[in-house]
């Protein structure tokens, strides 16, 4: 007699695997299909990633080096500001809107080590993709030297790393990148490049030191004052006046009002004189114009003509020198 149980048992021995293999089976469609779905993500948000553009290296310099030493004139402009350095008598000028000032010549110096520099120059083969804004570069640098050769330079955005700039030299047609290492100095406002002192350090004068200086002459708070170089405490005044600092280029369209007389005239040894005069001024603060730099041995004029703004503190501290 066939035992009922026995077939029973084995019927549900096969069920239950039937049902096990289903749903492991289920389980791996899913995970199948969870793992199709992950990829389609990162594929998804990898389309967002910039790519590389196709580039060649090759090793050059914005501006060959042999010309460093014949430029005499670089142009920067941007799409607001305009500002010329140029070389006179071995020194270092710049003019921007009418002003006339002495340039830092340490920092043109190193612009122009950065533009003479040997680096890698990358070729963008499809710039259409990857120069949108190459119409419009960020700054243009145009040099010119005294053998009647120029250069213009015109830098455009960075990459999306910001690690290069994109450049484009003379009127080549290929765009390059290259590493952004100068763009602290590409600046086309003329307070950057403007000389920080009040009494300059890059005139035609060069440096001047306190003991250059042979005279020094205040007219301010109705005293007329003149100090010159031997009498006691000059050298430690005139120390102390070298060592200020001025805030900048004075703007043309502040509303000022009269801060009274204030003049200072500076004569040094070898016959170079200048005065600096308050014109006038706005509350905390006033504007000194400079614009008669002369040479009394030589009677050589200089170009430079200039406004800067400077604290009241400051003022102060110019007048003290001349109080006992």
């Amino acid at each position: 007699m066939p035992n009922k149980t026995a077939a029973s048992d084995t019927d549900t021995v096969f069920q239950s695997g039937r049902r096990y293999a289903n749903g492991r089976n289920k389980g791996m469609l899913r995970i199948t299909l969870y793992g199709i779905l992950f990829f389609l993500v990162i594929l998804y948000g990898l389309s967002f990633v910039p790519r590389s553009p196709r580039e060649r290296a090759m090793r050059s310099a914005f501006v060959n080096e042999k010309y460093a030493a014949a430029l005499d004139e670089i142009e920067i402009e941007n799409a607001g500001e305009k500002t010329s350095l140029y070389k006179k008598n071995g020194t270092w000028y710049g003019s921007s809107g009418g002003v006339v000032f002495p340039a830092e010549n340490a920092k043109v110096s190193e612009l122009i080590q950065h533009l003479t520099k040997i680096r890698k120059l990358y070729t963008i083969l499809d710039s259409n993709n990857t120069i949108s804004d190459k119409n419009q570069p960020f700054v243009s640098i145009l040099l010119k030297n005294d053998l009647n050769m120029s250069t213009k330079v015109n830098f455009y955005g960075q990459n999306f790393d910001q690690t290069r700039r994109f450049i484009r030299i003379g009127e080549s047609d290929g765009p390059y990148a290259a590493e952004t290492d100068c763009d602290a100095f590409l600046r086309a406002d003329a307070g950057f490049w403007l000389d920080p002192y009040i009494v300059p350090q890059n005139t035609e004068e060069r440096r001047i030191r306190a003991a250059d200086i042979q005279s020094l002459r205040i007219a301010a708070k109705g005293v007329l004052k003149t100090l010159k170089a031997g009498e006691h405490g000059f050298s430690e005044k005139a120390s102390k006046l070298i060592a200020l600092r001025h805030g900048g280029l004075a703007a043309d369209t502040e509303g000022f009002y009269d801060t009274g007389a204030f003049s200072l005239t500076v004569e040094t040894g070898r016959g170079f004189r200048f005065t600096a005069t308050a014109e006038n001024g706005k509350a905390g603060a006033a504007a000194l114009r400079f614009d008669s730099f002369q040479n009394t041995v030589t009677g050589t004029y200089y170009e430079y003509r200039y406004r800067v703004s400077v604290s009241a503190w400051t003022l102060e501290k110019i007048v003290e020198l001349f109080i006992e």
